[in-house]
């Protein structure tokens, strides 16, 4: 992955949460997270992130609420992963650039990320 990608990592499950967030700097890339739907909405509208990687179950904010609020409020290139434990032919992919499925793996963790890239 070309260049210091920055990465908001939204997980409400603390453990995945950290897992990603050190797979993710394993593999040398600036990584914030949040905890929930509201704490990224405001995350990005203070600094823009190359990929936000978004759990799609969480209370108040859902996935997909957050990435609605996102293509409302927000529009400067982020390339958006849903992150779920649901079936990824259960999930409504549309205004997002990818999926990766739990559990997950480091490999489709980084996969899922270069896929999401690659479609710019």
């Amino acid at each position: 992955m070309a260049g210091k990608r920055k990465i908001l990592v939204v997980d409400d499950d603390l453990e995945d949460l950290k897992l990603i967030t050190a797979i993710l700097k394993k593999n040398k890339l600036s990584v914030h997270s949040a905890t929930n739907g509201k704490e990224a909405l405001i995350a990005a509208q203070k600094a823009h992130y190359d990929i936000i990687l978004i759990d799609l179950l969480m209370p108040t904010l859902s996935g997909y609420d957050v990435v609605n609020l996102l293509h409302e409020r927000i529009n400067h290139g982020t390339h958006i992963i849903f992150i779920s434990v649901i079936p990824k032919n259960k999930v409504d992919l549309k205004n997002v650039d990818g999926f990766i499925q739990k559990p997950f793996s480091p490999e489709s963790i980084i996969r899922g990320i270069k896929e999401a890239l690659n479609k710019a």
